[in-house]
């Protein structure tokens, strides 16, 4: 036999508005904590299942949220969506998630597939090559959330765009890594500039705020160019283990970039960290285990996704959203010579 709405109400003793209530997770001042947790106690006795497409319907939601990506790329992009398949799970929302690889014409094509779908809300995070960096893709964008779909830029902040963003402060993590190694008495410190992404943009103009506070100059021939993979941080700190006058420290762009710049010192013969101290940015699950565990920038991973949908629900709820900066932390593992703690070993 099916549990009605209305039977959960008989047994809680309460009005079936109030079951759904709690079961919306609405009007909350209006529900006291006891009540909230009887009704929550007979929906578990009964087994009852909420009819989800019912309530779509009379609240004319389709309880579906779109997750654009550009790219998928080592575990950083794996943590944001587990934080946002957990935090929509909570409310009952559906993910319908979908990569670009960084397509432009793709991407669009995504966007009116979550518009046919009558998607509730977007999660956009934008890549180095986006649909919105153009005049057409702007005003589609703005139009679309126009229409009613709720949109949430994640990871980037497009002032063109009509949405608010949720990112982590790229340039307070840049400021934070640099200012480490320059407190361990490094003044010779490289850089691998990322300088197609505004994260890559911001972690550089931390390292130069930096240096500028510490009253060190910022040395052009130790700012390498360079990509968040491994292969392109391996090349940069060749060329400048090639050069006359090596660096001392490196802060690394991210830290498969800095994986590749450890394992280059070490075909070389250059230890770490005695010879050259090397700082990471994103706190990947492979920086405590690599041969020499990195210190690097965390990114709060799981908690960006989690604070995009909320962010995106509140908008769908028709409440007033702003937009969310969270900070970045310094890890200090053994690649930068301050770790004084056991060392990690794979063997053990």
């Amino acid at each position: 036999m099916t549990v009605s709405l209305k039977d959960v109400a008989e047994e809680a003793g309460v009005s079936v508005c109030t079951v759904s209530r709690v079961i919306n997770n609405t009007y909350r001042h209006r529900v006291s904590d006891a009540t909230r947790k009887r009704v929550l106690s007979v929906i578990e006795e009964l087994n009852y299942e909420p009819n989800v497409s019912a309530r779509a319907l009379a609240r004319k939601q389709t309880f579906l949220i779109g997750l654009l990506v550009s790219k998928l790329a080592a575990s950083f992009m794996a943590e944001i969506v587990q934080g946002i398949q957990d935090e929509a799970d909570k409310s009952d929302y559906s993910l319908l998630f979908y990569s670009t690889g960084d397509d432009v014409t793709k991407e669009k094509a995504c966007f009116e597939a979550l518009r046919r779908k009558r998607a509730d809300g977007i999660i956009y995070m934008a890549g180095a090559s986006s649909f919105c960096g153009s005049h057409e893709g702007t005003k589609y964008l703005n139009e679309l959330t126009g229409r009613g779909i709720k949109m949430v830029q994640l990871c980037s902040n497009h002032p063109q765009l009509s949405s608010p963003y949720v990112l982590v402060d790229n340039e307070a993590g840049g400021y934070m890594a640099t200012k480490h190694l320059l407190d361990l008495g490094h003044t010779r410190i490289a850089h691998f500039h990322e300088h197609t992404t505004r994260e890559g943009q911001e972690r550089y103009h931390g390292y130069k705020l930096a240096l500028d506070v510490a009253g060190v100059p910022c040395i052009p021939e130790l700012v390498e160019r360079c990509s968040f993979d491994w292969r392109s941080g391996y090349g940069a700190m060749e060329r400048l283990l090639n050069g006359a006058n090596p660096p001392t420290a490196v802060f690394a762009c991210d830290d498969m970039s800095a994986w590749g710049a450890t394992q280059a010192a070490i075909d070389r013969g250059v230890r770490v960290p005695e010879d050259v101290a090397i700082v990471g940015y994103d706190d990947l699950a492979i920086a405590e285990f690599m041969p020499t565990g990195l210190t690097t920038i965390h990114q709060p991973k799981g908690d960006l996704g989690a604070a995009a949908v909320k962010l995106l629900l509140k908008q769908i709820d028709g409440q007033q959203s702003s937009n969310i900066v969270l900070q970045p932390e310094l890890v200090v593992r053994q690649s930068c010579g301050a770790y004084s703690g056991p060392r990690f070993s794979a063997l053990a």
